[in-house]
C-alpha cells in the first residue's frame, strides 16, 4: 500500500513539474537535493538491512542521518 502510495504520488509530481517549480518556490536545485537525499536514504537503508541486517528503523535513521551529513559535507566542503 506504500509502494502503490509512493507510486501514485511521484506520477502525480511528474505531470505537475511545471506548475510546483514556478508556483511553490523551490528551484531545481532543491528538487534535486531532495531527490538525492532520498536515493542516498534507500540505498543505505538496503545497505544496513541486507548486508549489515540491522532493524528496518535503525536503518532508516542511519541512512538519514548519513545522507544529510553527506549533503552538509559537499555544501561545506563546496
Amino acid at each position: 500500500m506504500i509502494v502503490l502510495s509512493l507510486a501514485a504520488l511521484s506520477v502525480l509530481m511528474i505531470r505537475n513539474r511545471d506548475h510546483i517549480m514556478t508556483q511553490s518556490g523551490f528551484g531545481k536545485s532543491d528538487m534535486a537535493d531532495a531527490v538525492v537525499l532520498l536515493a542516498l536514504t534507500g540505498v543505505q537503508y538496503v545497505i544496513y538491512t541486507g548486508s549489515m541486517d540491522f532493524p528496518a528503523s535503525t536503518s532508516l535513521v542511519l541512512g538519514i542521518i548519513g545522507a544529510l551529513s553527506l549533503r552538509w559535507m559537499v555544501l561545506v566542503l563546496e
